[in-house]
């Protein structure tokens, strides 16, 4: 919609020092997956959301802006980071016993407001949470079901859910590399064995931990420490799961297990 980017260029700067780099100086791979039904879905943002950070350590390839050394292995992990907290980073409480779409709709519900879109342009929400608005209403403006769809669009976490699971926590690679991604995330996300042993990696950490696990690997990728463990060690073995489940997914479908 017209005026989309204005709005979001006024009320990011005010979050974060780095936020016009997010718009504007970054650049990620964005794998999407299905499942089949809340369970599923809920296993599968957990794993995701926890092992975010291996992945980001595998894929770190922002070491470089305006032509020199910035001092991370992965800025846009930096930048995002620093864009909002009230819509960017970890949602810690995927990790809670029972979490489904309610929990999920609940911090959406919560998160202040961007924009709505009335015929065709984009106007300031000011900062309204999305429950506000559905309350009161804004500016004579009611919600509607586009309005909170174009909501769901505006949040980034590291995990995104929308009527699919939304992987965002990896640089950009190569062309030849681009496909690496969404590869990889196949095989933890669609075998069922290999999604368990993934969240057996990063289970046990505590919140600090996950936190502290997205600055180190922000600023040292692959020779930074998860959870007390290395991250090159971690990755070697979440590459392996998803190589092994990809060969077994491949079987299963009777095409090559390559």
């Amino acid at each position: 919609p017209k005026g989309r980017y204005d709005i979001m260029r006024d009320y990011l700067p005010a979050r974060g020092g780095l936020a016009m780099d997010m718009m504007h100086a970054s650049a990620t791979v964005q794998a999407n997956f299905d499942f089949s039904d809340e369970a599923d879905m809920a296993v599968k943002l957990r794993t995701a959301m926890g092992c975010t950070a291996i992945v980001s350590a595998i894929f770190a390839n922002s070491s470089i802006s305006e032509r020199d050394r910035n001092g991370f292995a992965s800025k846009r992990v930096a930048i995002w980071r620093d864009t909002d907290p009230d819509r960017c980073g970890l949602l810690h409480f995927v990790f809670d016993p029972g979490f489904g779409y309610r929990a999920y709709a609940e911090w959406a519900l919560d998160v202040p407001m961007f924009m709505l879109v009335r015929d065709g342009q984009a106007i300031p929400a000011k900062g309204v949470p999305f429950r506000t608005f559905m309350k009161e209403g804004l500016g004579g403006h009611r919600a509607r079901f586009s309005d909170w769809d174009l909501h769901l669009t505006t949040l980034f976490p590291e995990v995104r859910l929308k009527r699919i699971i939304e992987v965002r926590g990896a640089d950009a690679v190569s062309r030849g590399l681009t496909c690496a991604l969404p590869a990889l995330w196949k095989g933890i996300l669609y075998e069922a064995d290999a999604c368990e042993a993934a969240w057996s990696l990063v289970e046990k950490m505590s919140t600090q931990e996950r936190e502290d696990a997205q600055v180190a690997v922000s600023r040292e990728g692959l020779a930074a420490t998860i959870g007390g463990r290395s991250a090159l060690e971690l990755a070697r073995e979440f590459v392996g799961l998803a190589s092994e489940a990809l060969g077994t997914i491949g079987k299963r479908k009777g095409i090559e297990p390559d």
